[in-house]
């Protein structure tokens, strides 16, 4: 077949008419088929793009959601904060129990898009309740376990805030949290000084128990080594100073007690570059200031309304603050003695608000006298006391004490000379303890005594040996068990030998300090007492060394001392500088260290530093 034949074949119109017929049916199908994908695309696109719209949308939802159940969140941490707040407020009051049952305020939280958040549930429990009625239970003294206040023994009730809000928009959000309000009994340390604190004995004195102070704290031996001594924590809320503040001078170092038990020197201080380091290290966190977290303990005392700490001591008002009502010493006494300018004497007894006058029924005759005059050398002042024999009040007729407090103030001070060498002039009223050896009891069970505490705010002195014997009449053995705790409190404490009587020194006047010679003495009390401020560069305040005041030749005499020195205000009355060539007195040995009695319990009135802290808490959906 020839090739021309071929495509003569090929041209042939019917077959050309069959192709035709045969492509036009097989166009039409993938045109069918591209459309179809092309629909199919379109379909699966507008679903992705529908599913990411809807995703888009919830995602907004979510985020709403989120940030409406957070706003709540935070509105209830706002309610707990709250609460924590007013606790603190009512336990300010030194009762770790006011605010059980107390009646609590719910904040106004305003909600972003208008209204307020509802409080649905705004609730304070307290937990351990029997700590309520009985604040000895081991549940409510717990120690502190870490820190620079490790050791100390805290009064303790705990509550429990739950705090729940709803929103406007129906949000929710629900928190839980325990709170721990804590009191800290202040004659727990064997010194606590809310004022600066200086140390400079001339004379060796080693304090055994521990030391803070909520301002700064200058600490030497005098000009000698070894003088010094502390056997356990030193912490300062401000700063540790090894220099004199009236001076500038830095003297030999004190000596520190480290973990191991063993005496290093304080070698260095606050401003060294590296004092942090070389302290936590030396001293394995026993001396701490505020570059080692150590921070304030404060009175529970509205500072910021006016109040101070020397109305601790001062007599009760009818406008005295619920805080001061709860704090003073004088509405926490079982028995005010208050002696009038004339010389009356008035006895009290009873609550703020329910204070009424017993003098009627409570004779004074037999323990008191208000015409005792004397001179003190460092005051330069002739002082008229208002005495009280503490012996003959213990066996005094009527004079029952339940809460083992007394307070006492006067107001009389005559006109007139008071001894040798002194002129005429009005004597400064003053409050003297003598035949302190055995006190009242509110208990014949020395285990079961409260114990006894004296306040005043006058100035006080106490004559001869102090709580050395218990109910029973046996001398003081040291054991915690048979002697009461006992407090002395007032705007300045000085301490007389018993041999101030025998030796006639009330006559003596303005006459050279060896005439008026000390024989050993001993106290057993947590004092808080008041201090005359060192003037940077120009007097020294005496120091720690002269907290108790002298006025007696103590030369190759003891002084033993067994409590808690605490100093929380400047003296208001007895404000006399303390002077190294004043011939007023010559130093004692001092014997001087914590009561360890005071760890299992307090005198009456112990001060109390307030640490109200938040627990762990949590988040309940």
């Amino acid at each position: 077949m020839r090739p021309h034949a071929l495509i003569t074949k090929v041209e042939d119109p019917r077959l050309l008419s069959m192709s035709r017929k045969r492509a036009g049916p097989a166009r039409s199908g993938e045109a069918g088929t591209i459309t179809a994908t092309a629909l199919l695309v379109l379909a699966i696109l507008s679903v992705l793009g529908l599913s990411l719209l809807d995703l888009s949308v919830r995602e907004a939802q979510v985020s709403t959601n989120f940030g409406q159940a957070t706003q709540s969140l935070y509105a209830a941490e706002a309610g707990v904060e709250s609460a924590y707040q007013q606790i603190k407020i009512l336990t300010s009051s030194g009762n770790v129990n006011a605010a059980a049952g107390a009646a609590f305020t719910a904040p106004v939280i305003p909600f972003p898009g208008g209204g307020t958040y509802t409080f649905s549930t705004f609730t304070v429990a307290a937990l351990f309740v029997d700590c309520i009625a009985n604040p000895a239970l081991p549940q409510c003294r717990q120690p502190i376990t870490t820190g620079p206040y490790q050791g100390l023994i805290v009064s303790t009730q705990n509550y429990l805030v739950t705090s729940e809000v709803t929103a406007p928009n129906q949000s929710r959000a629900r928190i839980v949290q325990a709170v721990q309000a804590g009191l800290i009994g202040l004659f727990q340390f064997a010194v606590f000084y809310d004022q600066i604190l200086e140390m400079f004995p001339g004379q060796p004195m080693t304090l055994l128990g521990r030391v803070h102070s909520n301002n700064h704290i200058y600490l030497g031996s005098g000009y000698q080594s070894d003088k010094l001594k502390i056997d356990s924590y030193l912490t300062s809320a401000q700063n540790i100073y090894r220099y004199r503040l009236d001076t500038g001078v830095t003297p030999s170092s004190a000596q520190i007690k480290d973990a191991s038990l063993a005496y290093q020197y304080l070698d260095e201080d606050h401003n060294a570059a590296d004092w942090s380091s070389w302290a936590l290290t030396k001293y394995n966190g026993l001396v701490r200031d505020s570059a080692l977290q150590a921070t304030p303990l404060n009175v529970p005392i509205n500072l910021t309304g006016g109040e101070n700490p020397h109305q601790l001591i001062e007599k009760g008002l009818p406008g005295d603050s619920y805080t001061l009502q709860q704090q003073k010493l004088y509405w926490k006494a079982d028995y005010r003695i208050l002696v009038d300018s004339g010389g009356t004497v008035t006895v009290k007894t009873g609550d703020f608000g329910s204070e009424s006058d017993v003098t009627s029924n409570h004779d004074t005759s037999s323990f008191l006298t208000t015409n005792t005059n004397f001179y003190d050398k460092r005051e330069g002042k002739c002082m008229q006391a208002t005495q009280v024999n503490v012996g003959a009040l213990r066996t005094a007729a009527g004079w029952n004490f339940t809460k083992g407090g007394l307070y006492v103030s006067s107001a009389k001070g005559d006109l007139g000379t008071c001894g040798t060498g002194t002129p005429s002039a009005l004597r400064t009223p003053a409050v003297r303890l003598t035949n302190g050896s055995e006190l009242p009891y509110t208990n014949s069970n020395p285990a079961q005594n409260l114990g006894f505490t004296v306040a005043t705010d006058r100035p006080i002195y106490v004559q001869g040996d102090y709580n050395t014997k218990d109910t029973t009449g046996a001398l003081h053995n040291g054991s915690d068990a048979t002697t009461p705790p006992a407090a002395v409190m007032g705007d300045a404490v000085t301490v007389l030998s018993e041999n101030w009587g025998t030796n006639g020194s009330d006559t003596k006047g303005n006459d050279v300090v060896t005439n008026r010679s000390a024989t050993s003495t001993t106290m057993y009390a947590g004092v808080v007492s008041g201090v005359k401020a060192t003037v940077a560069g120009t007097s020294y305040s005496g120091g720690l060394e002269n907290y108790f005041r002298l006025l007696e030749d103590w030369t190759s005499r003891t002084l033993t001392y067994r409590g808690s020195m605490v100093t929380l205000y400047q003296s208001a009355v007895a404000t006399g500088t303390w002077q190294p060539t004043g011939n007023y007195y010559q130093a004692p040995t001092r014997d001087w260290s914590f009561d360890t009695l005071f760890n299992l319990k307090l005198p009456p009135g112990t001060p109390r530093v307030q640490v109200t802290q938040r627990l762990g808490w949590w988040h309940q959906e």
